[in-house]
């Protein structure tokens, strides 16, 4: 699974379709329980990826699945790198 982590809804489906994401492969990383309900899935930071109203809590599941390997590559396509899970 790819989570993208954006702002809205509508931002994480312009950036999946502009690479190619098929429908069910993704999901907009809306709040902590996206997560939780998919471990080891890689997440994408799409730009303006801070403005996620619920940021504080996703950052916090983020670095805890990284903590515990439950996470899979964490790609911020801001910087254009892969950060992967050891790094971040």
């Amino acid at each position: 699974m790819n989570l993208i982590y954006s702002r809205s809804y509508a931002t994480a489906r312009i950036f999946a379709l502009q690479h190619e994401f098929m429908p069910g492969d993704w999901q907009w990383l809306q709040d902590a329980n996206t997560i939780r309900r998919n471990p080891r899935a890689d997440v994408f930071k799409a730009p303006h990826w801070d403005a996620n109203p619920h940021r504080a809590q996703i950052d916090e599941a983020l670095e805890r699945a990284r903590k515990t390997h439950r996470l899979g590559s964490l790609n911020d396509v801001d910087s254009g790198g892969t950060l992967g899970v050891s790094s971040w």
